[in-house]
């Protein structure tokens, strides 16, 4: 009897830190009371150029567990196989593999925005398509790479504040004319479907970056009542004509 409870407390003992190490691993937060809380919590992380925190401002493990592939194939009418939302989740595999998507979907458009800003103006402006090096290949990519080395955007971190966050209340005319249109209400509605929210909504945060104006385009969705940051490239950033590579982040014309 002595033996069999020693056991079991080192089977305890061995269990507890695997549990605790499962837990550090969960990617997003706790959540926000407001999507404008959430937008500023990633600005905020954003700033201090720490990409876990502006990760665990989004809704991750959450919309994995309640996204719907077959209403998301449905709504699109194909089988997508580069997204989560269409990703086939049936057992604790496949549901791990499709939090990594989901993470990789975010870091991706990351990565996009850190090209965009960071591409020497020499190599143009970058479309996310590949750059071919001829003639003197070598020296040109040492360049590039030596360039990005001394990208103005590393300046960035701790040089970015918040100026607002626009509710879709407060867009400007054009772009809330085109927004609370029929079709694309129903387009956020069948995204809604899609990930199992409660509710989803965009904002725009206008932020300011070394005296320079920016707008930070985000789209936000409630689950169990706690607003989190869904995506970067969401309905707004769509209508308003912004390219993937953004990252939903262009300058901001006064």
């Amino acid at each position: 009897m002595k033996r069999l409870i020693c056991a079991l407390l080192c089977l305890a003992l061995v269990l507890a830190p695997a549990s605790a190490l499962a837990e550090e691993w969960k990617y997003e937060g706790n959540g926000f009371d407001n999507p404008e809380a959430a937008v500023q919590a990633y600005i905020e992380a954003f700033n201090a150029g720490d990409v876990q925190r502006m990760l665990s401002t989004f809704a991750i493990e959450t919309v994995t567990a309640n996204t719907d592939p077959v209403a998301s194939a449905k709504r699109q009418s194909a089988f997508v196989s580069g997204t989560v939302s269409s990703f086939p989740m049936i057992d604790d595999y496949t549901r791990a593999l499709a939090v990594q998507k989901r993470v990789s979907e975010i870091t991706a458009l990351l990565a996009h925005q850190f090209l965009r800003y960071a591409m020497p103006e020499a190599y143009g402006i970058y479309d996310g398509t590949i750059i071919p090096f001829k003639d003197d290949a070598d020296a040109k990519i040492e360049g590039l790479y030596s360039a990005f080395d001394q990208s103005v955007f590393k300046d960035w971190f701790g040089q970015i504040e918040v100026v607002e966050v626009i509710t879709p209340e407060g867009f400007p005319s054009n772009l809330s004319e085109k927004y609370r249109s029929e079709s694309i209400q129903s387009s956020i509605e069948k995204v809604k479907t899609v990930c199992g929210c409660e509710d989803i909504t965009d904002c725009i945060a206008h932020i300011r970056i070394m005296g320079e104006d920016y707008l930070q385009f985000m789209q936000c969705c409630r689950y169990d009542g706690k607003w989190y940051n869904y995506s970067m490239y969401g309905t707004a950033a769509i209508v308003a004509g912004l390219e993937t590579v953004t990252g939903g982040l262009i300058p901001y014309e006064l």
